[in-house]
């Protein structure tokens, strides 16, 4: 909300109580339930302070969410001194609630605790007199509006997530609301959930692992392996391969970067054609453990369609690395090993240059006594040889 706004509501409130609830939340950035749930003992007159305590023995359910207790100082001088006049003026006197705010007049449920529904009505109709007409306007909003305010006075990211009680640095940005850097105006996010901008997590984490479990779309541990991001790639990717001009994807993107876009790009190089062609052909001398699946012609047409279009992204100094999305992120650091491994006569000369460096190292390790680096290290070299030599070329060249 913005400060005309908050001004107006307890000028358009009937009673007292009403006011002093709607001053509160947004001078204090309490939560509604915590607001509900203070009880007398919660104020600190003296050191001008609230303290919000983990309770769930409301009569009407009103509690925090959090449940980390926390003190939020109050130094504006006119939130505890209106609510001490509600207290002394206007709260039924006779009541034996120790709760602040108590459903006054003459009927059954005088003295009781007052609900959130007790609240949100009188806000809504309050709105209403003062034209503010978006239907995301809750009592919640107010909280956020002192998020905002906190912010742009200048009050640092960590203190102000302890002032709220969020347990995520996250809760506290979806919470604030600062203006534009270049139009000035406040940002009007279109998702929200309660009067709250939806988090990540909220729409798509959930969702693609509801989905990704129903299509089989998960590794050995049932985490998907299809994320946000990757419909992302997906759209750049099929702007390349259809032959978008660069400064397109840049815009569609939003990338600053061109050699963000021209990731790409590559995609769909004809360089990147004939690398894969060299290991996918029929005839091709390919060596490593991924060749043992190549030769026989093992791989389905869906895992040959997945490496025409991506086996620049995982391609090594080396070699290519075949391994699919379905079967998750690689966990081996030694890809010489590795099962998913496959290298060809291009990279021949890269493979005796690491064969010269491991046998440095070998040296290097043994002039610092390093007992296990000098047994890794002619390994790999042993390695390196076993594939220069299942691709019949030379050790030394």
């Amino acid at each position: 909300m913005s400060h005309e706004q908050v001004d107006k509501l307890p000028v358009a409130l009937r009673n007292l109580r009403d006011r002093r609830l709607v001053l509160l939340v947004p001078n204090a950035g309490l939560r509604p339930g915590e607001t509900l749930g203070l009880q007398l003992a919660d104020i600190g007159y003296g050191r001008r302070r609230v303290f919000v305590r983990c309770r769930d023995d409301h009569p009407k359910g009103a509690r925090s969410r959090s449940r980390v207790e926390r003190v939020v100082d109050l130094h504006d001088g006119v939130t505890l001194d209106s609510l001490s006049v509600y207290v002394l003026g206007e709260r039924p006197p006779e009541a034996a609630s120790p709760f602040i705010f108590l459903v006054g007049g003459s009927g059954k449920n005088r003295t009781g605790p007052l609900s959130y529904s007790a609240l949100a009505r009188p806000f809504a109709r309050a709105c209403k007199r003062v034209g503010i007409r978006e239907t995301w306007m809750t009592p919640h909003s107010l909280r956020h509006t002192h998020t905002t305010r906190m912010r742009e006075a200048g009050m640092r990211k960590l203190t102000l997530q302890r002032r709220l009680g969020h347990a995520s640095p996250e809760s506290t940005r979806i919470h604030t609301r600062i203006p534009d850097e270049r139009t000035k105006v406040h940002v009007r996010h279109i998702l929200y959930h309660r009067s709250v901008g939806i988090s990540t997590d909220y729409l798509f984490q959930e969702s693609l692992k509801v989905t990704c479990a129903a299509a089989g779309l998960g590794d050995q541990t049932g985490k998907p392996t299809i994320s946000a991001h990757r419909f992302r790639q997906s759209v750049g990717t099929q702007l390349a391969e259809r032959g978008a001009k660069q400064r397109t994807i840049m815009s569609v993107l939003g990338h600053q970067s061109p050699q963000l876009s021209l990731f790409y790009a590559r995609i769909s190089d004809a360089e990147v054609l004939r690398d894969y062609k060299s290991v996918l052909e029929p005839g091709q001398l390919i060596a490593g453990p991924g060749a043992e699946a190549v030769r026989p012609g093992k791989l389905s047409c869906s895992a040959i369609d997945w490496l025409k279009t991506n086996f620049i992204k995982t391609e090594l100094a080396i070699g290519h690395c075949l391994r699919l999305p379905s079967e998750g992120p690689c966990e081996c650091d030694l890809y010489l090993n590795c099962a998913k491994f496959a290298t060809t006569k291009t990279y021949a000369g890269g493979l005796r240059d690491r064969r010269k460096i491991e046998l440095a190292l070998v040296n290097d390790a043994r002039d610092r006594e390093w007992p296990r680096e000098v047994e890794r290290h002619p390994g790999i070299a042993a390695r390196i040889e076993k594939l220069l030599a299942d691709l019949d070329e030379p050790v030394e060249g």
